[in-house]
């Protein structure tokens, strides 16, 4: 773990950023206070009452979660009701690392997780990220606010159903699974919801955000994925599909009607990328079989021309031996003593052998003929299925 490479994050932010420590562990908080004094100006509290006691603002905690008295969880879900601290971002430090854990953090609100004992680079590189991100989102609030103004007013013109016919129209038309990935984030926005979208092809995984997202989130997506097809946590939600997860973070818990609705509408948004990508992979498949079947058949092709062109050389081959055969035996029968009815007798037997060769040659030629006509049948069915066959290889 402390082995553990993170790249350097270059910050924009301005480097004297404030930090908390919260933790009931004297030794650890000493710990992290060492790790980031030299960057950051750091205040430790004991407790979450000490740290609300405090009032002087703050722009990052590390929360421990086992605390006396006020845990961790409960720290975080406290900063996320006060209109002052509700986009305060939080990472938690704890001595677990289990998905249960993880999605407790990530309910009450945090932004992500580090697992006890700390590592230096792990540290420095999570703080500094997500004051990075801290940093992006505030300078995209502004530009945020009047897109969400849009799209609230083109939602007025439209409605629900718009959104939902638009979607299917474009996924209907889509053949990438990136475009499918941004049509479920545009819906997602267009109703008004932030969160995130995961799509999942062809094995790789496409993941999109309403906003930068947080390094637990795509955790807890995968934490996630397996608990059903709807699952509902406080203002969160999520709807898994084999191929599709659509998460939402600020689903209206309070407004059983409005909070059904959007529930509807994001099933009917994943079922329909679904549907989509399952066409595209199950379209791929064909298309591969298309392929091996023109293949095949371009290699029956030339066996069935190579077996044709052996046949026709052994028929002149047989033709020329018989002929010399039939000479050599016209000779010999000159050349015996034998009375006219045993001429006349050898004759008709090797004219009876001439017609049973030939006999031989036409169902050879009929063999032919039954072979070519199945090579195009062949031709005609991968053709009508949309796979070209050349016919001069």
């Amino acid at each position: 773990h402390c082995c553990k490479h993170y790249p350097e994050i270059r910050m924009s932010n301005p480097p004297a950023a404030r930090i908390a420590i919260v933790d009931d562990a004297e030794v650890q908080r000493r710990i992290l206070s060492a790790l980031l004094g030299k960057t950051f100006e750091v205040v430790t509290f004991a407790s979450g009452e000490l740290f609300f006691a405090h009032s002087d603002k703050v722009d990052l905690v590390l929360l421990d979660i086992d605390m006396a008295g006020m845990n961790g969880y409960e720290v975080c879900r406290r900063l996320r009701q006060q209109a002052a601290t509700h986009d305060l971002p939080v990472i938690f430090v704890s001595g677990h690392d289990t998905t249960p854990e993880r999605v407790a953090a990530y309910e009450a609100g945090g932004d992500d997780f580090i697992v006890k004992p700390v590592a230096a680079n792990e540290v420095l590189h999570k703080v500094s990220t997500v004051l990075q991100r801290r940093h992006e989102v505030s300078a995209l609030t502004d530009q945020s606010r009047e897109a969400q103004k849009a799209a609230f007013t083109a939602m007025t013109n439209v409605g629900e159903l718009g959104v939902l016919l638009e979607f299917m129209r474009q996924c209907a038309s889509s053949s990438r699974s990136e475009q499918i990935a941004d049509y479920l984030l545009a819906a997602l926005q267009a109703f008004g919801l932030k969160g995130a979208v995961q799509v999942r092809s062809n094995g790789s995984t496409l993941e999109r955000s309403t906003d930068p997202a947080a390094p637990l989130q795509t955790s807890v997506m995968e934490s996630l994925r397996n608990m059903g097809r709807i699952f509902v946590f406080g203002s969160r939600g999520i709807v898994n599909y084999d191929h599709v997860s659509v998460l939402v973070t600020d689903l209206p818990a309070h407004n059983e009607e409005h909070l059904g609705r959007v529930r509807d509408n994001l099933a009917l948004l994943a079922e329909g990328a679904e549907a989509r990508l399952g066409a595209m992979q199950a379209d791929a498949k064909v298309h591969h079989l298309q392929e091996g079947a023109a293949e095949t058949l371009l290699m029956l092709r030339k066996i069935v021309a190579a077996g044709a062109s052996r046949t026709m050389t052994a028929r002149r081959q047989n033709q020329q031996v018989t002929m010399e055969l039939l000479e050599v035996l016209g000779g010999l029968i000159e050349s015996l003593n034998v009375t006219d009815i045993q001429r006349e007798t050898l004759q008709q037997t090797i004219e009876d052998g001439m017609e049973s060769l030939a006999r031989v040659h036409e169902e050879a030629v009929l063999a032919d003929d039954q072979f070519a006509s199945v090579i195009t049948s062949l031709q005609s069915l991968v053709v009508a299925a949309g796979k070209p066959v050349n016919q001069h290889q």
